[in-house]
């Protein structure tokens, strides 16, 4: 075998070596845990079903991403729409921040559209305000309604 390629070879083997090592310490990540689950029912038979999660990240860092979601089911437990705060947040064991924070709608029945949407975020907390509207005889009306809001403490966990 000739001497060049022999050393790339080698090389090549070293280097799959030290990267299958590598990457399961530097890449250690935790796993997508749901941290609450609530069920709010209405007078109308309708219900929202509000849950936080957190995203996974590397561990060790002072950093974490997560979502509250709000998906909201008809009186028939149709999924009728979902919208979905996602803040990030950074944390040093005595104070955390808000970094960034975004809203998404979905939309699961025709007829509904977003009226409005508001996304904020001050502090340690982000903040989203939707109002959803349906066409009723050819008129916008508003049918729905979320207010959600994603806190992190200064250890990481949010709430």
């Amino acid at each position: 075998m000739d001497k060049p390629l022999r050393v790339l070879m080698v090389f090549m083997l070293v280097l799959c070596v030290l990267t299958s090592v590598m990457i399961p310490v530097s890449a250690e990540t935790e796993e997508v845990a749901p941290v609450s689950h609530t069920v709010v029912y209405h007078a109308d038979g309708s219900w929202d079903e509000i849950e936080i999660v957190v995203f996974p990240g590397i561990k060790g860092t002072d950093q974490i991403t997560g979502s509250k979601t709000n998906k909201h089911y008809s009186s028939s437990n149709q999924l009728i729409w979902k919208v979905t705060l996602t803040g990030t947040f950074q944390y040093n064991g005595t104070t955390s921040v808000c970094a960034n924070a975004y809203t998404t709608v979905n939309l699961y029945q025709s007829g509904w559209t977003v009226i409005s949407e508001n996304t904020t975020h001050s502090g340690n907390t982000a903040h989203s305000v939707v109002t959803l509207g349906m066409y009723v005889g050819g008129a916008l009306m508003t049918a729905g309604y979320s207010n959600l809001s994603l806190s992190c403490d200064k250890n990481g966990n949010l709430s």
